[in-house]
């Protein structure tokens, strides 16, 4: 199947009433391979018959279409591709006939390819008439007239209003398409498929489409535009139903535009659904299908706690509708210095513990949420934490006795790593403080460098000169 345009050339659109239909509506059937079974497919001059159309497979859908060319005959008179369910009058240079119909439609329904020639212009008539007891010749009481100057390179869908000049039922209806108008161009090829006749008058509504600009108090409705309108009518609610509708927009005219900017009114609105109708002068459409996302607020109440020298949690507010979270920490107020892992560090929980800091040392977090529709969110609050300074030593006291060195330590000290260097700086020493009493034999007077790590981490270094008594 080839892909379809859609090409809005009527106020109405099928509401799918079933209704009368053309016999061989989609050119399936054919007696020949340039005749059509139920249709006109020549073209008679000055006796003779020309043949105006052929089968192709080059079809919307199903096996077959007709294929309609302009083509040159050998006496130099260049004749259009025509196929229609009457005849046409060579005279009057004009359709005439049909076969039996009964029914009023409101539409046609085709689809169409055009290879144009020249400036050339393809022609689609769709009449529906009545005979005329008293004049004995039948009336035209309804129909459409259609020209096109351009190429359609793929199959594109037309929808033509018919409009009645007479009250009544046809009893004769005739279709037909032609490759050219008035000055065909030979090689013009217009391609036919898939007729459908509807009925009912429903006027065709906009497509709704995703907002942009999309904050925590506003955004831009947007939508696309249907052909003939005289404006649009939006109306805005918080919920599927359209009960809740936001102050000012139960069904404001917009005006001849496809966007318009709506101001959402407060924070208890968590969820914005919208929809459109067309103001076809005073006769308005249904309602496009409807758009909703979640409105997308920022995280509140970023906070640090359990804040120590080298680490703290940051706590926000959850947001319900929220996708994710979106974490930054720098080490400056301009968010340039990132620490590593929290450039962007996304989470979809609303607590996340920072690590591996310094002591007495300031950092810069902020937290945004991400949104389905809307997307991420500005940065609501900036907060400075500020770790703490390391532990005073008054924890740890260091002693020399005779030819030893004495750790006495309270117990956060437990399960450190000590590590004693000479002053030349190679190792003499390295084990753990197993208790709150630890004592090392040293050999003699020198220079000691120790080195404690606790078990969170904080290094503590100490020079010692120990001199020994001889």
């Amino acid at each position: 199947m080839k892909k379809t345009i859609i090409v809005i050339l009527s106020l109405f659109i099928a509401n799918f009433v079933e209704g009368q239909q053309i016999p061989n509506s989609d050119f399936e059937d054919w007696v020949n391979s340039n005749n059509a079974e139920g249709w006109t497919c020549y073209m008679t001059i000055e006796g003779l018959n020309f043949s105006t159309a052929n089968r192709s497979s080059d079809a919307f859908s199903g096996d077959y279409c007709a294929e309609l060319k302009t083509k040159t005959l050998l006496t130099g008179d260049v004749i259009p591709g025509m196929i229609q369910l009457g005849q046409l009058n060579i005279d009057l240079l004009e359709p005439e006939g049909g076969i039996p119909f009964t029914a009023k439609p409101t539409a046609l329904e085709v689809k169409l390819k055009y290879e144009q020639q020249g400036g050339d212009s393809l022609v689609i008539f769709c009449y529906l008439s009545r005979y005329n007891k008293k004049s004995q010749k039948s009336e035209k009481i309804g129909g459409m007239y259609f020209t096109y100057d351009k190429p359609i390179d793929e199959y594109t869908t037309f929808i033509f209003p018919i409009y009645y000049v007479a009250e009544g039922e046809p009893d004769t209806i005739n279709i037909g398409f032609f490759s050219s108008n008035q000055y065909p161009h030979d090689g013009s090829t217009l391609l036919v498929d898939s007729l459908v006749l509807h009925y009912g008058e429903f006027l065709l509504p906009p497509q709704a489409d995703f907002p942009e600009e999309i904050t925590d108090s506003s955004f831009v409705a947007k939508w696309s535009g249907a052909d003939y309108t005289k404006g649009y009518i939006l109306q805005v609610a918080s919920d599927e139903d359209f009960n809740n509708i936001l102050p000012g927009y139960d069904n404001v005219n917009v005006g001849d535009t496809n966007q318009y900017l709506i101001k959402i009114p407060d924070t208890t609105v968590k969820e914005i659904y919208y929809r459109v109708k067309a103001d076809y002068d005073s006769v308005v459409s249904d309602y496009s299908n409807v758009i909703n996302f979640a409105v997308p607020y920022p995280p509140k109440n970023l906070r640090a706690v359990s804040i120590t020298n080298n680490s703290f949690m940051l706590k926000w507010d959850s947001l319900q509708l929220c996708d994710y979270y979106i974490l930054l920490v720098a080490e400056n107020e301009a968010f340039s210095d990132f620490l590593p892992d929290f450039r962007y560090h996304i989470t979809y929980e609303d607590t996340v513990w920072v690590y591996n800091l310094e002591a007495e040392h300031s950092y810069y977090c902020a937290v945004k949420g991400y949104y389905p529709v809307a997307g991420k969110t500005y940065i609501r609050d900036t907060i400075e934490v500020t770790t703490l300074p390391k532990p005073e030593e008054y924890d740890l006291k260091i002693l020399t006795l005779s030819n030893s060195i004495v750790f006495m330590t309270d117990t956060t000290f437990l399960n450190s790593n000590l590590t004693i260097y000479h002053s030349t700086g190679q190792m003499f020493f390295y084990g753990t403080l197993k208790s709150t009493s630890t004592e090392i034999t040293i050999p003699a007077t020198d220079l000691y460098i120790i080195q404690i790590q606790k078990p969170n981490g904080d290094i503590i270094r100490k020079k010692l000169v120990v001199v020994i008594d001889e």
